[in-house]
């Protein structure tokens, strides 16, 4: 029973198909920019960090691929008490004794180079926050020199995103100082890689994610579904990047 709750995603996602197959592709790309990362540290045992690790789900996913058996440690942060509470009876049942979970607020306590990992994961964090850029300047900071960030966020360029901006449903602004609702940091690839190149950060390689996020409306319609799955492949063949609701990008500290 323990076993299957901790395997168990507890959202509304996972109960609709796209929205299943808008975070397999994520997930796919996440792994595939985690793999060229792991490849091109420098240290024989890097060390991981998770930003905004959440549930821990693709902390847990990198930990078990095969070729993470060189890493040292995977450390996933997080302000929600309960998150972390849930990563950490995770990483206790299944005995990762090489995991470690703490509850923080990067935003308020930024990490420094004294908290240095090899390789940090900042996945669906940076949308949220009034000044993203501070965080990618603080990230930035706790990466040696050759490390790597991979940020994955939605795009802003997307045509989805351009639409929604012109219907006048773009996100409205934080209700209070410091805080946030919702998306309202959402931006374009180059806007980002430009926050990027300004924290000393070169862009490496990047990834789409799917081309619509999916709804259970859209999930009604099976041959509209499978259709937008199939065009999928195609764009990624064409590496037309924009037409994806999500944008997956990896970076190397250069400075």
């Amino acid at each position: 029973m323990i076993e299957r709750l901790f395997k168990y995603q507890a959202s509304s996602d996972y109960d609709s198909y796209t929205v299943s197959y808008t975070w397999h592709k994520k997930r796919r790309g996440l792994r595939e920019l985690f793999a060229l990362a792991l490849a091109g540290c420098r240290p024989p045992r890097p060390a991981v960090l998770d930003v905004g690790c959440g549930d821990g789900f693709d902390l847990f996913m990198l930990r078990n691929l095969p070729a993470s058996r060189r890493v040292l440690r995977f450390v996933g942060v997080d302000l929600d008490p309960a998150g972390i509470a849930y990563c950490q009876a995770r990483a206790a049942f299944e005995g990762c004794a090489d995991m470690e979970f703490r509850l923080r607020d990067v935003v308020q306590a930024p990490l420094g180079p004294a908290e240095q990992a090899d390789i940090i994961v900042c996945s669906e964090v940076i949308e949220h926050l009034v000044e993203p850029g501070s965080l990618i300047t603080s990230l930035a900071a706790a990466l040696p020199p050759g490390g790597f960030l991979i940020l994955t966020t939605p795009n802003g360029a997307s045509w989805s995103g351009r639409l929604k901006r012109a219907l006048g449903l773009a996100p409205s602004p934080p209700l209070a100082e410091g805080g946030s609702v919702g998306h309202i940091s959402v931006r374009g690839r180059k806007e980002w890689r430009k926050l990027c190149r300004q924290a000393g950060l070169s862009l490496i390689a990047e990834r789409r994610g799917s081309l619509l996020y999916g709804s259970p409306a859209t999930d009604r319609c099976r041959w509209f579904a499978g259709l937008t799955i199939a065009l999928d492949g195609i764009l990624d063949a064409l590496r037309l990047k924009d037409l994806s609701w999500e944008t997956l990008q990896l970076y190397r500290r250069t400075r």
